[in-house]
């Protein structure tokens, strides 16, 4: 079945990855609303202006961008040993996910934000054990920042930069101000631009300060109690795969449960912003990220392939629904 085959790390297995993407591309439907509310920034604008009204443009670089990510997140996973075992099984989890409702499948500034998030993981994961910690810090907060020129809400992980300041023990104030340069560095040039341009202050009114207007946002839901009842089992796997995780925080060396402590903190981070997302689809897609490790863990520690064969059909079930009806 799917889960045994893709618990393996032979290299074909990315062959089968690309045509999973393919196909949830291929059955997603057009819609027209995936943007709503987004404040569209210049890096995303830039790529969209490029690649324009072509569809296929767009599809491959859906498929492209959500497949990389799969695979960068998952390598990711396994070498700072968040998962014991070398498989492709968080990279699935994260495709499935990623490919779980039709908006998620549009050409959006969110593809490019989450891949430069999985980056800035990785380089704050390098931050605890490399000798150029200030070297790692200060490309890590960049990185930051340039995720947030494509969907400006992922700016709030600069406090997970800080956060792992607090759990690795970096106290220097000479490092938190390193963080905050490396954060500015990329809207002086950001806003240079629209200066010698004079569209400086019609950049900041009209796409900067529209993202501060914080309120919680209602989420409005309209299913039958069949569809009622596959999501929530969905979510009672997404909710005990993370408290089971949080059980098992301790197992590890020490750079290990610092490391788990920071993905907790990645996804309580992105669920605090999603009661205040203006599109929750898209916010979403950032929540994927840290849930493919307690999801993948969970997957992998089940020893009876049938139990696991039957959570991942729930989760299928519960995509079909979404796509079908939302």
């Amino acid at each position: 079945m799917i889960i045994r085959l893709f618990k393996s790390n032979h290299y074909i297995l990315i062959v089968a990855l690309a045509i999973i993407a393919i196909l949830m591309k291929y059955y997603a439907t057009a819609v027209s609303s995936c943007m709503n509310n987004i404040i569209i920034m210049p890096g995303f604008s830039f790529f969209n202006v490029l690649i324009g009204n072509s569809g296929m443009v767009s599809g491959i670089a859906v498929i492209s961008l959500i497949l990389i990510e799969s695979l960068l997140l998952n390598s990711l996973v396994y070498n700072a040993q968040l998962i014991k075992k070398d498989t492709y099984v968080p990279a699935l989890i994260y495709i499935v996910l990623m490919c779980s409702t039709n908006e998620m499948m549009v050409f959006n500034p969110v593809l490019f934000s989450n891949l430069f998030l999985i980056i800035a993981l990785k380089g704050i994961f390098r931050i605890y054990d490399e000798s150029l910690t200030d070297k790692y810090i200060f490309e890590t907060s960049f990185i930051v920042a340039v995720s947030s020129l494509f969907y400006f809400p992922s700016l709030i992980f600069i406090l997970l930069i800080y956060i792992s300041f607090v759990v690795y023990s970096l106290y220097s104030l000479r490092r938190w101000m390193i963080a905050l340069i490396g954060l500015i560095t990329p809207y002086l040039y950001v806003f240079t631009y629209y200066y010698l341009f004079n569209k400086l202050n019609p950049f900041i009114v009209g796409r900067i300060l529209p993202n501060f207007r914080l309120e919680v946002s209602k989420i409005h839901f309209n299913f039958s109690w069949g569809a009622f009842s596959v999501i929530l089992i969905s979510i009672i796997i997404l909710g005990y795969s993370f408290f089971r995780y949080l059980g098992k925080m301790n197992e590890g060396v020490i750079k290990v449960r610092k490391f788990k402590v920071v993905i907790v903190w990645f996804l309580l981070l992105s669920l605090f912003w999603f009661l205040f997302a203006k599109n929750h689809i898209m916010q979403f897609s950032m929540v994927v990220i840290p849930s493919v490790v307690f999801i993948s863990d969970l997957f992998l520690s089940i020893k009876k392939n049938w139990f696991a064969e039957t959570l991942f059909l729930l989760v299928i079930l519960t995509i079909v629904y979404l796509r079908v009806y939302f």
